[in-house]
């Protein structure tokens, strides 16, 4: 695979304007720090995805037809005794080559990205039969882990999530289909019904078929978070008109949970007993959701715990309880998506330190250990380092009211915010910006797009003002900013915050 190319088209006003609202939008420029080592991030990303590639082997029970399944990850020969079947591991590894294709435009990584897709999709139609003869909702992925047959919410995830970007990439309904299921599944058997308890409002992190080997039913921070994430990703196409109200709920129930008083996110919120557990950097992969979601205080808390966990070597403490190591590739990876998800400025010197930790960890055949200084790969690190190095090629955008969070605008008013687009890639960039006013009613005007140019490591910063008229009704507003492109509509990020409306 060839160094990394733009793929996006280049439309470039140096200011623009926004329509509407008549909102003036003067963008400006700024240079963001160098890279440390943005060569060798590069690098390493390629290394990352054309490890991943060979990692794709031909089942023979597929026929010869790629799968898209790991070696070692196949389902057993008699269906599920000592049988391995992991889509989320999979649906991860199509994330990496999907986004290595829009980096680098090479056919034969779309070609990879899609046979994984395909076998997603079979996985699905394999798992109907299952969930219903064990009386579930359809729609949901089966994961067998040592035989026993499970429908863990974090598979769940990630595979919607690699579909609606599949969408994204073909348009084909197929896909957007497909993860609006999973969604839909999610929410039928997973979102807790426990009123009053720690975990009201979230997603149990497994369901096993018989109901009972898991009965205590406890929940992961990462998992929800990752969900939360899928869901945030399909509202834009409207496939269900509850997605952008559950989001809501599930990362209200996230900022119920953060039990570190420095804005942590739970490993998991309780033990077999019940007890509260400790703080996870994979979890801090909710400050994306969080933001999204217009909580905007929890995410920075979460921003702020994140960064006071990282070593002096770049990594990020480990997730469990009882270790204190920054050595664990996968969760140093998740901190590091976390960290740009959330919009947080490269400036910091937080993100640099920590993309090189990754890409030291990186062994010669472009594989990640679990442990760094390991010397076997693991597929899953692999992948998440690869999706996180990715990451720090690409973009984001960023809104900050230029008010205190959850502030009043009478009728006739205006609401004031600064809107920040980010480049954290090697080569300029091109993108569009629009945002939605959502009513209460859950009515949306929006407004956009307009055409951004944005330099290499470099950021665009725009104020914008938003008329409310005089007629609008009262009560609660969100703002929501997206990136990416309107027609077709592909959300690469988006943020979000909220406002009240109040008579004069």
């Amino acid at each position: 695979m060839g160094c990394f190319e733009q793929s996006r088209r280049t439309e470039s006003p140096a200011a623009i304007r926004i329509g509407a609202c008549a909102a003036a939008c003067a963008w400006i420029l700024g240079s963001s720090a160098p890279a440390a080592n943005l060569n060798e991030t590069i690098v390493a990303a390629q290394g990352a995805v054309g490890y991943l590639e060979a990692a794709l082997i031909d089942p023979p029970e597929s026929g010869g037809d790629r799968w898209g399944v790991f070696e070692g990850f196949e389902i057993g020969g008699d269906g599920f005794v000592g049988g391995w079947e992991l889509p989320g591991s999979y649906a991860a590894a199509g994330r990496a080559l999907l986004q290595a294709y829009v980096l680098a435009g090479d056919p034969d990584l779309f070609d990879e990205a899609e046979a994984v897709a395909a076998y997603l999709l079979d996985n699905q139609n394999r798992a109907v039969t299952y969930l219903t003869d064990w009386g579930f909702a359809p729609g949901g992925v089966l994961v067998v882990e040592g035989g026993n047959p499970t429908f863990y919410t974090a598979h769940q995830a990630r595979v919607a999530l690699f579909l609606v970007e599949m969408y994204g990439a073909t348009l084909d309904p197929t896909y957007l289909d497909a993860a609006s299921d999973i969604a839909a599944f999610a929410s039928a058997e997973m979102l807790s019904d426990e009123i009053g308890t720690p975990n009201e409002g979230g997603y149990v992190y497994t369901q096993d078929i018989s109901r009972l080997v898991w009965p205590w039913m406890f929940v992961v921070g990462y998992s929800e978070a990752e969900m939360a994430l899928a869901l945030s990703r399909l509202e834009p196409h409207g496939l269900r008109a509850e997605d952008w109200a559950e989001l809501l709920t599930v990362a209200d129930h996230l900022d119920s949970v953060q039990q570190d008083a420095d804005g942590g996110i739970y490993w998991t919120n309780r033990d077999l007993d019940r007890n509260p557990l400790g703080s996870d950097a994979r979890a801090g992969i909710a400050a994306a959701p969080l933001r999204e979601a217009g909580l905007r205080g929890a995410a920075g808390e979460v921003d702020a715990w994140l960064e006071a966990q990282q070593a002096l070597d770049g990594g990020f403490y480990s997730p469990q309880p009882l270790i204190d190591s920054s050595d664990l590739t996968r969760e140093n990876a998740y901190a590091v998506r976390a960290l740009l998800d959330a919009g947080y400025d490269p400036d910091g010197g937080v993100l640099d330190l920590a993309t090189d930790w990754l890409v030291a960890a990186q062994l010669p055949d472009g594989s990640f250990p679990i442990l760094g200084g390991d010397f076997a790969g693991d597929d899953d690190a692999s992948s998440a380092a690869a999706l996180a190095i990715m990451a720090a090629l690409g973009g984001g955008c960023a809104v900050t009211p230029l008010v205190e969070e959850g502030y009043e605008v009478a009728q006739g008013g205006t609401v004031e915010f600064t809107a920040t687009l980010w480049n954290h890639g090697p080569f300029q960039a091109s993108t569009q910006a629009w945002y939605e006013v959502v009513l209460p009613n859950d009515s949306a005007v929006t407004i956009g797009p307009a055409p951004v140019l944005i330099g290499a490591r470099s950021s665009v910063v725009a104020p914008v003002a938003v008329p409310i008229p005089l007629g609008a009704p009262l009560g609660d507003y969100f703002l929501r900013l997206h990136c990416g492109s309107l027609a077709p509509l592909a959300v690469d990020d988006r943020d979000v915050f909220r406002f009240q409306v109040i008579s004069p």
